[in-house]
């Protein structure tokens, strides 16, 4: 090889690109979060004297371990009669207890509770995330609170404090409210399925979207209080029977009643806020009982018809703010009861006149779908019938009804002035007499 040969050569050689090793593949770290799979520990209350909930000394784990439950634990409390106080902040996943538990301080958290004993709400707070249930509570202060709601079994009095969550009174359980403090409900909701009595002179103060939703009965028998709105908005919802018998009481929330209002005793029912029940002028649903002597005051709201079902029930009952003018639903006066309104009436309901009341409109007109009922409870002369004065004219249509009521005084040949009016046109379409076995006791002359 010559020397410009091997110069040639070892330029080609150089010019040569260098070898490179192959690149190794790799694959992306994931990380997956894996199910937490650790159980909870079941505490058992060890205290046969009772104590403080948050004193580990009081609670032995299923291990033998002692210690206070936490969070993610479950705390059991099998010794019925003992005391078990909460003045500290504790939080626990369940709770069973038969003892007699009494929050007077602190925050005591479950996800879920079973309280078999007297529970007790003294300062403090009782917080439940979900359904839990009670035997018999007693709140005087501080406040329950929670999703809830909290179930009550048996019976609870409430003579102070808070509900700030839900509480749901079941079915043949009761509620007292009672005492002079002010009771309030912030935000929360208060179910009643069985029977609430309110005494004594402390308001309601209702917060923050409160709630009453009462679906058995609510017995109203304080003298001179109030449901009272502090602050947002609030409605009881009465679905069942509000009975108030006693004493005044001022509403100045939403009220809405499509069960039965009962205003008795020789009481005052003033519904100062909005009355979901009048719409366009129109009492559209619900039950309406005046009895004698009481007032049922539609604050600021007037009806001018009816489609819901009104009693005035006798001497001296009043509904302030119902001045009808037409019924297409059911309108009684009983026990003496009477009613005016000095304008043109127009029935397509239900009008039913008791011994002793006198309905008095100027012009009466009633409908073929209208029912005109005059109950008769003794003779002619001594008044105990119903009566319909028309000042002006009448319109006849529809059903007339005539109902002997029991161990009535009558005669054959009484003649009753049933109807009376200036003019008279028309007829009624039917008559639905009463009768003793084939006998008619009425005829309509």
């Amino acid at each position: 090889m010559t020397l410009t040969s091997w110069i040639n050569w070892a330029r080609l050689r150089g010019s040569r690109r260098p070898r490179t090793k192959p690149k190794r593949s790799t694959l992306p770290l994931r990380l997956t979060q894996l199910e937490d799979r650790s159980l909870p520990a079941t505490f058992l209350w060890i205290n046969a004297g009772g104590g403080d909930f948050a004193s580990g000394t009081n609670w032995r784990d299923q291990a033998g371990n002692t210690g206070v439950p936490g969070a993610g634990d479950d705390a059991l409390i099998l010794n019925a009669g003992i005391n078990v106080t909460s003045s500290g902040a504790t939080t626990v996943r369940n709770l069973t207890s038969k003892a007699n538990l009494q929050i007077t301080g602190g925050t005591l958290t479950a996800d879920a509770a079973n309280l078999l004993g007297l529970t007790t709400i003294s300062g403090g707070a009782l917080v439940l995330n979900k359904t839990s249930t009670a035997s018999e509570v007693d709140l005087t202060g501080g406040s329950l609170g929670g999703i809830g709601p909290l179930r009550v079994t048996d019976e609870m009095t409430w003579t102070g404090g808070t509900l700030a969550g839900g509480l749901q009174i079941l079915d043949e359980a009761t509620l007292e409210i009672n005492g002079a403090a002010v009771k309030a409900i912030n935000g929360g909701t208060l179910i009643n399925d069985g029977t609430v009595q309110w005494l004594g002179d402390g308001d309601l103060e209702f917060r923050s979207g409160a709630s009453v939703r009462n679906l058995g009965v609510f017995e109203d028998l304080t003298a001179d209080n109030t449901l009272l709105l502090a602050s947002g908005s609030a409605t009881f919802f009465n679905i069942g029977k509000y009975r108030k018998s006693t004493g005044t009481t001022d509403v100045g929330i939403r009220f809405d009643n499509t069960g039965a209002l009962w205003v008795d005793g020789s009481s005052t029912f003033k519904l100062n806020g909005e009355i979901a029940q009048i719409e366009f002028g129109g009492l559209r649903a619900g039950t309406w009982y005046v009895g004698s002597g009481c007032t049922l005051n539609f604050v600021g709201e007037t009806a001018t018809s009816n489609s819901a079902a009104v009693t005035l029930g006798g001497l001296g009952a009043t509904i302030s703010g119902l001045n009808v003018s037409s019924n297409s639903g059911s309108f009684t006066l009983a026990g003496g009861a009477n009613f005016t309104n000095n304008t043109f009436f127009y029935n397509s309901g239900n009008i039913r006149i008791g011994p002793a009341s006198t309905f008095t409109v100027e012009d009466y007109s009633q409908s073929s779908s209208g029912a005109l009922t005059f109950e008769i409870a003794g003779r002619p002369g001594s008044g105990f019938f119903g009566k319909l004065q028309s000042t002006d004219s009448s319109s006849l249509n529809g059903m007339l009804q005539l109902r002997l009521v029991d161990g009535a005084d009558t005669q054959e040949a009484d003649a009753y002035s049933l109807l009376t009016s200036t003019t008279l046109s028309g007829s009624f379409s039917s008559a639905v007499q009463d009768r003793f076995g084939t006998t008619t006791v009425f005829s309509v002359a």
